[in-house]
């Protein structure tokens, strides 16, 4: 199927907040890639580590509503450097784009592979080949322009809601149980926050550190789109930084750990 309704334009970067120090400032650039004529912006925060390094690790942040995890990620930015990417449309989770008269709704993290965008489409509003072709594309423009289709580790930070998806949704009994190869659940920690990685030896190094984790199984997971299982496929390193709405400082906490985690295991 041919892919088409990509557009691109680059915009001027923009200095953020605060003096400059020895280390730099965060700077910001935004592009867009459009789905059809519709505008997704692609923010990129950016602030340099020592000796002028960015850090290979890049965080990533897809879904418009959940700004509890930007703003942990960008305090993570100032403490350390790196880079931190999100998607701004209109302040919604899902992307809405029109095709002539009719209109497509999608999960922008259920775009990532051919089922999950047919999927998320029949789900959101419905099923149209054109549609598929230009989610899909879109999809693809935005795993090149952040570098994620290329990089070793994809660090995705995200929100949640009260009672609404937390570790416990993959226990036994839970929604995505059959998803999970493996879940620890701290007795100290909120179920909401937690990591969700697809490799054994991330889990084991985060649950020692106390944090609830969920190993994803590669094999049998259901296939819904997400970037999680397109890393898998792809045998990409591949976390989520799970927390709760407001959980800010818990989160940056979550961040610095995993960041810390990772340099230990390369």
């Amino acid at each position: 199927m041919r892919r088409q309704g990509i557009v691109a334009l680059m915009l001027v970067p923009v200095l953020l907040g605060g003096a400059a120090t020895a280390c730099g400032q965060v700077t910001m650039a935004e592009s867009v890639i459009a789905i059809q004529n519709t505008p997704v912006r692609v923010a990129t925060h950016t602030r340099t580590a020592g000796q002028g390094r960015t850090p290979a690790v890049v965080l990533f942040n897809m879904h418009d509503d959940e700004n509890t995890s930007v703003r942990a990620g960008l305090d993570v930015l100032r403490a350390r450097g790196g880079r931190l990417i999100e998607l701004r449309h209109t302040g919604a989770r899902n992307v809405t784009f029109r095709m002539d008269t009719a209109r497509f709704t999608a999960d922008p993290n259920r775009i990532f592979t051919d089922t999950g965008a047919r999927l998320t489409l029949e789900r959101l509003s419905h099923f149209d080949a054109r549609a598929h072709g230009a989610l899909r594309s879109f999809a693809d423009a935005v795993l090149a322009r952040t570098g994620l289709d290329t990089a070793r580790i994809v660090v995705t930070l995200h929100n949640n809601t009260e009672a609404n998806y937390s570790t416990r949704s993959y226990l036994p009994g839970g929604e995505y149980a059959a998803d999970a190869a493996d879940v620890y659940l701290s007795p100290s920690a909120d179920p909401d926050d937690f990591f969700f990685v697809t490799e054994r030896p991330l889990f084991d190094a985060l649950k020692r550190r106390g944090f609830n984790v969920v190993l994803q199984d590669n094999a049998r997971v259901t296939d819904d789109g997400s970037l999680s299982v397109l890393a898998a496929r792809r045998g990409q390193r591949y976390v989520n930084v799970e927390a709760q709405h407001g959980h800010r400082r818990q989160q940056e906490r979550m961040i610095h750990a995993l960041l810390d985690v990772l340099a230990r295991l390369n």
